[in-house]
């Protein structure tokens, strides 16, 4: 007499691989919403790091400054005070670079739009960049910053005013970074007067 083997039938098989899938869909979608969560996480800590040190630059050279020496490669001189007319965006002018005065050094902040990159730069009268060790410069202050502008404080009091004349500005940028499915922005606006005008 021949012995019964004993095995899976069909259905079992079929109720197996279905319990099987819904377990790891679950487990998936655990790991895919954690992960995310993580990526979002670090890369918005990472984006508020670069956002207090730009802050905390901005203020220390804009503080300090008479004022500003050079905007978006245009020399602020006693001819040419760069007037408000014709400022769009409520005032807000796009920034490629801008230059304060200290004493007799310069400090440049140049954005680059094609790459993100906000470096902070030393410069002589003629614009000539300077290295300078002890102040770490020329460096990169951040490689996520999408855009970059200024208002003069006295702008909605003065529309006609210029930018010779100012007594501060107020400093618009943000930062995005995408890594992943995670996709960061954050907004910085900072406050910038003038002390030494």
């Amino acid at each position: 007499m021949r012995k019964k083997t004993r095995g899976f039938t069909v259905l079992e098989l079929i109720i197996t691989l279905s319990l099987m899938v819904i377990v790891l869909g679950v487990v998936y979608t655990f790991f895919f919403s954690n992960s995310k969560t993580l990526t979002t996480t670090e890369i918005n800590s990472d984006l508020q790091m670069e956002s207090e040190g730009i802050q905390m630059e901005l203020l220390q050279y804009g503080t300090q400054a008479e004022g500003i020496s050079e905007i978006n490669n245009t020399k602020i001189t006693a001819s040419n005070k760069y007037n408000y007319e014709g400022l769009s965006d409520n005032g807000k002018l796009d920034i490629s670079q801008i230059t304060f005065k200290i004493g007799v050094e310069y400090f440049r902040f140049i954005y680059n739009s094609a790459n993100n990159t906000l470096t902070l730069n030393k410069v002589n009268e003629a614009g000539t960049v300077i290295s300078d060790e002890s102040l770490r410069l020329p460096r990169d202050l951040s490689k996520n910053v999408t855009e970059f502008k200024v208002r003069p404080l006295d702008y909605r009091m003065k529309p006609s005013g210029n930018f010779m004349e100012t007594t501060g500005l107020e400093v618009s940028l943000v930062l995005n970074k995408k890594k992943g499915h995670s996709n960061v922005t954050i907004p910085i606006s900072v406050i910038v007067k003038f002390r030494n005008k």
